[in-house]
């Protein structure tokens, strides 16, 4: 077919753009030399955009289409946009139509995320769950058993107090303005509940509502507020750098016992324990997060850029064939916290050695593989999914840490999301 022309080109030049910083950024530089060695014929330029995907997207939209970049991970969070750009080639039209076959085994919940219109339109590649993060040794010294982290969040306030009272920890738990979309997303996806009417976004037909409250997570939002005015939750606010509220965990004197964060960074913190002096008497523990089993998955994936030339396409669905493949996804799982995209990556010795070293690695996979296999269960997918979600965290923070009303505050912020999704889908459809 037209893309597998790339294979057999002389030679082709590549470009690729990415944002995988800290260590995971190391065992990528690895890859990309397997793969050069493996495909001489095919020269790999790549760039890392700061500012992680949202730099990419940015990067994206104020680059011209000659200098646009032939493959590009992108984030979960940017599914939609990018489909409806018509800026991206589907890599299933590299296999004329049907699944590649090294993700014909992908998580249902990874599927459906880079699913759309029925095509699989990215190669999954760093996948991550959101989970609960704790420093074990802290727990045992406060009486909580470390290996039994919260099931409900009925538990988790229980387990706040009682670091709080034994006088272990200042506060319970620790959050920031991110937490607040896993609150009200994660806990939807995790109960089967849909927050945008149909299919979470995910059907052809328009969206007719959008609906973030719920006597369930109204109650959730509420539990947290009381806990914020009573001094049991802290809250980071805006966290820049992505690990305020890990911080304040092994903070020096007014430490917090719990945080919500992504199992990206579990491989980072191992490391780091192992090489910080006093921090190596933490012990890292990893939950997941409250509720039924389930999770949304976050992360990236490898996208083709449509930059008319179908060798050259053809060349960068090489690339993207081979790095998404179970042997390199899981060499990157292995040592990182990402999570294995496939049942096969899963089953490889180099994953199942990791995580019968550091069980903590596995967390993130369980999670996400107990992931309902349904338009609720794999969350929203909508064109302004970073706005959106902005109105969520900021919806979320009126609430815990300003005290507004669940339900009111809640209400609002849904009315402002479906105006931002009716004008996208207007400017979208051209109507």
């Amino acid at each position: 077919m037209p893309f597998e022309a790339g294979r057999a080109a002389s030679q082709r030049v590549i470009r690729v753009w990415h944002s995988i910083t800290d260590f995971s950024e190391d065992v990528v530089n690895d890859l990309l030399k397997e793969f050069q060695i493996a495909h001489p014929s095919i020269e790999v330029e790549v760039e890392m955009i700061p500012g992680g995907y949202t730099g990419i997207i940015e990067r994206l939209r104020d680059t011209p289409a000659d200098q646009r970049p032939d493959v590009l991970l992108g984030t979960t969070e940017s599914v939609r946009l990018q489909v409806d750009s018509g800026g991206f080639v589907p890599v299933d039209a590299c296999t004329e139509g049907e699944t590649p076959p090294m993700l014909t085994d992908l998580l249902p919940v990874i599927d459906r995320t880079f699913r759309s219109g029925g095509r699989l339109w990215a190669a999954p590649f760093n996948i991550s769950a959101s989970v609960l993060f704790y420093d074990a040794d802290r727990w045992s010294r406060a009486g909580v058993d470390p290996g039994s982290p919260p099931t409900t969040f009925e538990e988790l306030e229980e387990i706040a107090n009682q670091l709080v009272d034994s006088g272990e920890t200042t506060t319970g738990i620790v959050l920031f303005e991110r937490s607040a979309s896993w609150l009200v997303e994660q806990v939807s996806a995790k109960y089967g509940e849909e927050i945008i009417s149909p299919e979470n976004g995910r059907s052809t037909a328009p969206v007719a509502l959008v609906d973030l409250g719920g006597s369930r997570t109204e109650a959730l939002l509420g539990r947290f507020q009381e806990m914020r005015r009573v001094g049991r939750l802290a809250w980071v606010g805006e966290n820049t750098e992505e690990i305020g509220d890990l911080l304040q965990l092994v903070h020096a004197t007014e430490p917090s016992g719990m945080t919500f964060h992504t199992s990206a960074a579990i491989g980072d913190i191992l490391r780091l324990l192992e090489t910080a002096g006093p921090l190596q008497s933490v012990s890292i523990g990893v939950g997941p997060l409250p509720g039924p089993p389930g999770g949304l998955a976050g992360g990236g994936a490898w996208w083709l850029v449509d930059n008319g030339d179908p060798a050259q396409v053809g060349a960068a669905w090489a690339f993207a064939e081979w790095m998404s493949a179970p042997r390199q996804v899981a060499q990157l799982a292995s040592v990182t916290g990402y999570v294995p995209t496939t049942y096969t990556a899963a089953d490889l010795p180099i994953m199942r050695d990791a995580w019968d070293a550091d069980p903590v690695l596995r967390v993130g996979y369980d999670q996400l593989a107990a992931s309902p296999d349904s338009p609720a269960g794999a969350g929203i997918q909508i064109g302004p999914m970073l706005e959106v979600r902005q109105v969520i965290e900021a919806a979320v923070t009126d609430i815990i840490d300003g005290g507004a009303d669940p339900a009111v505050r809640l209400d609002e912020a849904g009315v402002t999301a479906m105006g931002l999704i009716q004008v996208y889908e207007q400017i979208a459809t051209g109507s």
